[in-house]
């Protein structure tokens, strides 16, 4: 299909192709409002690039929460890698990235990835590993996103901003003129009203002309669903049946949920929904919305109820697709389920503020869960809420639980809850609270057995001290937290427990040094990322 007013963004794409043959990557940045035309122009540059280069596609979804690091499935796949078994597997988020450059390193390539405004933590920080190295690889990095998303204004900074401003194109797409959508009308409608009503948008102005012999509609709405309306039933049914998946499904899966094999093919001739090796979707995210709001609400959720179905059953499934279907098809037992698995996931990979959302979806519909389970959605959601730098709300979570662990009677919990909410004052700068806290999750679990929650309350009051700058204290405390971590096999108190000795010996001793460094090597050995960094701050101050 012929791209309009589009022959200078091409040009800045080619030149950047250009350069991979003198081993200069680059990154481009592709922007513009939904409809504007990006994923045909990144089409279009891919087929241009066909047989000479590389050409690999990922795409970030919309669903409900993202799908961490989405992309890396998509590329994964195109370069013949098990990518569930990877990114599943608990292998450490640095070997999945690390590994992707390796294979970048072996062949000139075309990167884009699609829709970074609906990208997850951990996507963007594997876009910003990749554009910090892009310029030293045989790459050049595509991105499609919209700058106007609340979001992306603040994550394209981050993304930026330590890519050289050499390596780094920014093609922004603008709406059509009144003359490019004349000719494209070619006499068949009103140029000049097309370009009041759709604004340029290319997506808009296409599916217009498609039907222009009907009159003009109102909204991409209307276009669209009067497009369906001209179907046969079967079509329309598996035009519904793809619309209740974000992005793109496998035939096999379409068919499972209902569609029939030549509906799908009446809406590939159609021009509504299109086939990429046997990966069906719209052509565009505005398309399949406006058919999934027109689906009838019972439909729309036995739909997802389906897909719920279907995708549950796969090998290894995929958290946050599920919990977006559990949402749409409103069964709140299933979110119960899946949230805190789509949380884990998300959290094992670096994104935190996604892990947030599915623990507060769970915790929403945890309604019929035990206290014990609400409590242990509470910890979870502190810790997550710790790690964003939320403290204020990460500690109203954590005394939530502790006022479930107390009535409980659970002791030992009641006790590590209460060493949280030291740390976490500590932060808000309420330090006597902290140290009442500290004080009080001590003499709880000085009362049962010894166990990691009793050292950790060690380690925390040694912490507290060496902040405090009362090294002997802290020596006193960490002292006892090392022989008990110990004692237990728990390299994770004993890498923090280090740190908090080490960085009050650090400024008289080698010994202080010493204690730091094995700090960090127990964390970087047993990927503690929390303590890594503590280690590597104390280390460099």
């Amino acid at each position: 299909m012929r791209l309009f007013e589009r022959e200078p963004a091409l040009a800045v794409l080619g030149e950047l192709a250009e350069r991979l043959d003198h081993a200069r990557g680059a990154v481009a940045l592709v922007s513009g409002e939904a409809g504007i035309g990006k994923t045909a122009l990144v089409d279009a540059f891919a087929a241009s690039l066909r047989g000479e280069r590389r050409v690999l596609i990922g795409a970030c979804d919309a669903l409900h929460t993202p799908q961490p690091l989405a992309p890396l499935f998509d590329v994964f796949r195109q370069l013949g890698t098990d990518a569930a078994h990877l990114l599943q597997g608990g292998r450490p988020r640095h070997e999945l990235f690390q590994l992707l450059v390796d294979h970048l390193e072996r062949a000139t390539t075309v990167l884009v990835i699609e829709d970074v405004h609906w990208a997850d933590d951990a996507t963007l920080d594997l876009l910003k590993f990749l554009g910090r190295r892009a310029p030293r690889l045989p790459l050049l990095l595509v991105l499609t996103l919209r700058e106007d998303e609340p979001r992306m204004r603040e994550s394209l900074p981050f993304l930026t901003a330590d890519i050289p401003r050499g390596a780094i194109a920014r093609v922004r797409l603008e709406p059509l003129s009144e003359a490019a959508i004349a000719e494209m009308a070619a006499g068949r409608a009103d140029a000049a009203a097309l370009y009041r009503i759709t604004g340029g948008n290319a997506f808009f102005v296409g599916e217009l002309l498609a039907h222009a012999d009907a009159g003009i509609p109102g909204s991409v709405r209307d276009v669209v669903t009067r497009r369906a309306s001209a179907l046969s039933p079967d079509a329309r049914a598996a035009l519904e049946v793809a619309a209740i998946i974000p992005s793109r499904a496998n035939r096999s899966l379409l068919l499972q949920l209902g569609a029939a094999d030549a509906g799908l093919d009446e809406c590939l001739l159609a021009g509504l929904l299109r086939d990429e090796n046997r990966v069906i979707g719209f052509r565009h995210e505005i398309a399949r919305l406006a058919i999934a709001e027109a689906i009838l609400p019972g439909r729309r959720r036995a739909l997802h109820r389906a897909a719920l179905d279907a995708l549950a059953c796969a090998e290894d499934p995929e958290p946050a697709r599920l919990v977006h279907h559990a949402l749409e098809a409103e069964l709140p037992e299933a979110i119960l389920l899946w949230a805190p698995r789509a949380a884990a996931s998300a959290a094992r990979l670096g994104a935190h503020r996604e892990a947030i959302e599915h623990l507060h979806l769970a915790l929403e519909h945890a309604g019929h869960s035990s206290a014990n389970e609400r409590a242990a959605l509470l910890e979870k959601l502190s810790y997550e809420l710790y790690l964003t730098d939320a403290i204020a709300p990460a500690l109203d979570a954590r005394r939530e639980a502790l006022a479930i662990r107390t009535r409980l009677g659970e002791r030992v919990r009641q006790g590590d809850d209460l060493r949280w909410c030291s740390r976490l004052l500590w932060f808000l700068a309420r330090k006597r609270e902290s140290a009442e806290h500290a004080a009080g999750a001590i003499e709880i679990l000085e009362a049962e057995p010894p166990g990691p929650e009793l050292a950790m309350a060690w380690s925390n009051r040694a912490q507290l001290h060496m902040l405090a700058q009362e090294e002997d204290e802290a020596v006193a405390w960490g002292t006892r937290a090392i022989e008990l971590a110990r004692r237990i096999q728990n390299p994770e108190i004993e890498a923090h427990a280090l740190n908090n000795v080490g960085t009050a010996l650090a400024a008289r001793s080698e010994e202080g040094l010493a204690m730091l460094e094995r700090s960090l090597a127990l964390a970087l050995e047993h990927e503690y990322q929390e303590h890594a960094a503590r280690a590597f701050t104390n280390l460099a101050s």
